[in-house]
């Protein structure tokens, strides 16, 4: 059997046992293989990820708004405050039709976290609003707004947002 296919056919099972031994294995294994071959590649990703995940741009201090002028929020000492959004709300339902009308809703001030992530949920007097988004630099990214309410009512916001002051 050639070198090239050993290496081939076994360098998995190899590197899984680097990997399952801890984060001192991850040097183990780079220093095991060469950079070009199976070995080395799998474990320069076993190497990678023993100092954590890499970190984006933390978010800047501003103004933030989306291009339909629907959601507007402001990002100051890492919190996310004053957030607004105008949302389409249907309320009620079956047997009845539902209703639909323009409603804007807020959100209390939030902590956005070291990775840059909001997940915030707050309860207020017979309703619910969920807020999630990803912060980086100058963009605020797969944000998602819910609101569920009394009568029925609910609203759904999907944005992103960029810094505008």
């Amino acid at each position: 059997m050639r070198l090239g296919t050993f290496r081939a056919r076994f360098a998995t099972a190899i590197v899984l046992a680097f990997a399952l031994a801890g984060p001192a294995a991850g040097t183990a294994a780079a220093a095991a293989g060469s950079p070009g071959g199976p070995i080395g590649r799998a474990a320069d990703a076993t190497h990678a990820g023993v100092g954590g995940p890499s970190v984006k741009a933390k978010a800047k201090a501003g103004t933030y708004k989306n291009k339909k002028k629907k959601v507007s929020f402001k990002v100051k000492k890492n919190k996310v405050r004053g957030f607004r959004v105008t949302a389409w709300t249907s309320c009620g339902g079956f047997p009845d039709l539902p209703t639909y009308a323009w409603y804007t809703y807020d959100f209390p001030t939030t902590k956005i976290k070291k990775n840059g992530t909001v997940k915030a949920k707050h309860n207020g007097d017979g309703y619910t609003t969920k807020l999630t988004m990803k912060l980086s630099g100058n963009k605020a990214k797969n944000g998602k707004f819910k609101y569920t309410g009394p009568n029925r009512c609910w609203a759904t916001v999907t944005f992103t947002a960029k810094r505008k002051g």
